[in-house]
């Protein structure tokens, strides 16, 4: 089973768009890293630190027993989606 999940700022509506094949375990390690300050996306941990985790929001796009291959296009159709490459945090 894999997942697509989206990160949104509910200030700006930038978003983060990834893929996990544990949702919770991954929910948790976002979170935590940017609580402590030490998320690996410096754009995302900048902009938590700025309007903090109430103004954040988790939730899963996409669930299904995909292949790799699959969930990985599945990704990029999302990240288009949103453009969070240019307007967002990936």
């Amino acid at each position: 089973m894999y997942y697509i999940y989206k990160i949104e700022n509910l200030i700006n509506h930038k978003v983060y768009i990834g893929l996990t094949n544990n949702i919770a375990r991954r929910r948790i390690r976002h979170f935590t890293d940017l609580k402590c300050n030490r998320h690996d996306n410096h754009f995302l941990q900048k902009e938590y630190n700025i309007y903090g985790k109430e103004n954040f929001s988790f939730n899963i796009e996409f669930e299904g027993d995909v292949t790799s291959n699959e969930i990985s296009i599945l990704e990029q159709e999302y990240i288009k989606k949103y453009d969070s490459y240019r307007n967002g945090y990936n």
